[in-house]
């Protein structure tokens, strides 16, 4: 888990896989 803000986790989270992100 990143606190740092990626590309990545903005867009799985636009497509609602927070899961991506954690």
């Amino acid at each position: 888990m990143t606190v740092t803000i990626d590309p990545y986790c903005v867009f799985s989270f636009l497509l609602k896989a927070i899961e991506y992100c954690a």
